[in-house]
């Protein structure tokens, strides 16, 4: 490349290194451009002047055959890439003359007359400094910064902003890129400082500092029965045992008939609520016994859990900053208590049985049956004494009282789907406001059943007083009519 007879590279003024990234630097495609990989820069999103692009199509032309239709389109590229010269008056004329020079050359002639006095280019107006929301601090947008470094750049290197296309124009947009990542990662930080609203792998770190670790999953156990079994027929340990929906059980030892019954220990082979099985549900041999039905009937099979939901451990960890360990509290039992999975809510009863002694209550996630089972009443109480400063007799661990509460009333538009939205908004409302020894009033309840998906209207006609609850209580939602 050649600029009035001498070699591009020993020219360096403005205007030859503004023609030079009009030309020479990838222009992106149009959507009718037939090519796999379209080009452009991302510093063209925020453009000095509305609707800009830095570039030419040039490239598109790399591997087409060169024919009259070839010259033409280089020359259209050209003109579309230095058009801005012409917007700003830059030049008052341009002439572009393309030939063909070889076998696989194309020559083109650019002469440029230049205005003497150009004018300089209405940029875009860009106001705004976003707030980072988690930190209070007023962080600039990208296109603020990219103005205020192209400002600086100008003012230090003693140039005006005549030219849209120079240097210093790139080096603002990528210097300001860098320095917007930078703003971007002290507003990560300052989300994740504390957990209130940290990412789960910050939250991980807030955890162990704490000594709060997850709860994680847990598989469901219980039995497997059948009933008019010889009393010679035995199933052997690590028999499968599926549920209709896939669901895989294993036993856990080697089981005889007893009575005419043979009732076999099982657990879940995947962790989690899934496992678990209503009484009676039917489950069936993947192999099968001889002398033995292929279908059982799930007996107790319960206690499986879910990995502790994120938002309820980050609770629990928010509750290890306010509630500092004592030495035996009442928030270190109710903290103690819900380390341990399937255990939602807890609450201290001193003096249980007597003077120097401690009761711990407890609930389950589960909306229909808060109370928990024995096995997890054990595990809590198993817990707690190495931790506790009260020991043996000292520690009851014992479940809530379930207070089933009938619901009746009429819905303007009653459809299956606004009755579903409405029993879960009660059941979250119970869950939520539900404390024992507290009042539920009827017109909370009311407010609830409005905020249900597609209610438009209600009368509610059951419970008719407001709902107390005992010491020990818990509301249940009960027959929804």
């Amino acid at each position: 490349m050649r600029v009035n007879g001498h070699p591009a590279e020993t020219v360096s003024d403005r205007l030859t290194r503004a023609v030079v990234i009009s030309l020479f630097t990838w222009r992106r495609a149009e959507p009718d451009d037939d090519t796999e990989t379209p080009m452009g820069w991302w510093g063209d999103t925020w453009p000095t002047v509305a609707n800009d692009r830095i570039g030419s199509r040039l490239y598109l032309l790399r591997r087409s055959r060169l024919t009259a239709q070839t010259t033409q389109k280089a020359r259209d590229y050209i003109a579309q890439a230095l058009q801005w010269m012409r917007e700003d008056g830059i030049v008052d004329r341009m002439d572009i003359a393309v030939t063909r020079s070889g076998l696989d050359t194309l020559t083109a002639t650019l002469t440029l007359t230049v205005r003497q006095s150009p004018r300089q280019p209405s940029p875009l107006t860009i106001s705004g400094r976003p707030f980072m929301p988690h930190s209070g601090f007023s962080r600039p947008s990208l296109p603020t910064l990219i103005d205020t470094i192209r400002s600086d750049l100008f003012t230090r290197c003693q140039e005006d902003n005549v030219l849209r296309r120079c240097d210093a124009e790139v080096y603002a947009r990528v210097q300001a890129a860098a320095v917007h990542t930078l703003y971007g990662y002290l507003d990560y930080l300052a989300r994740n400082l504390l957990p209130d609203l940290a990412d789960e792998a910050w939250l991980v770190r807030h955890a162990n500092i704490k000594r709060c670790p997850r709860k994680g999953a847990t598989k469901a156990t219980g039995f497997v029965r059948w009933e008019g079994v010889p009393n010679a027929l035995s199933m052997s340990s690590d028999t499968e045992i599926q549920r209709d929906d896939g669901q895989t059980y294993t036993t856990t030892k080697m089981t005889s008939a007893l009575n005419g019954v043979l009732r076999v220990p099982v657990v879940a082979q995947e962790a989690g609520q899934a496992g678990n099985c209503e009484d009676r549900t039917a489950l069936r041999l993947l192999s099968p016994i001889p002398g033995l039905s292929s279908t059982g009937y799930a007996d107790e099979i319960q206690g499986g859990h879910d990995i502790e939901d994120l938002e309820h451990w980050r609770q629990r960890i928010i509750a290890r900053w306010y509630d500092i360990p004592q030495g035996g509290a009442d928030g270190d039992y109710v903290r103690w208590a819900k380390e341990v999975s399937g255990i939602h809510r807890a609450w201290t009863h001193r003096h249980k049985n007597g003077p120097g002694t401690v009761g711990v209550m407890v609930a389950t996630d589960d909306p229909d049956h808060p109370a928990p089972t024995q096995d997890i009443l054990t595990q809590v109480r198993e817990h707690i004494l190495p931790l506790a400063p009260v020991a043996g007799s000292g520690l009851t661990v014992f479940a809530v009282t379930p207070k089933s509460v009938p619901v009746s009333l009429a819905l303007s538009t009653d459809r299956p789907d606004i009755r579903s939205a409405v029993i879960a908004e009660i059941q979250a409302f119970f869950q939520r406001e539900g404390e024992p020894g507290s009042t539920l009033f009827l017109s909370r309840l009311r407010e609830v059943i409005s905020l249900a998906a597609g209610e438009v209207a209600h009368q509610l006609r059951l419970p008719t007083t407001d709902i107390l609850l005992g010491k020990t209580e818990v509301p249940v939602s009960g027959p929804v009519t």
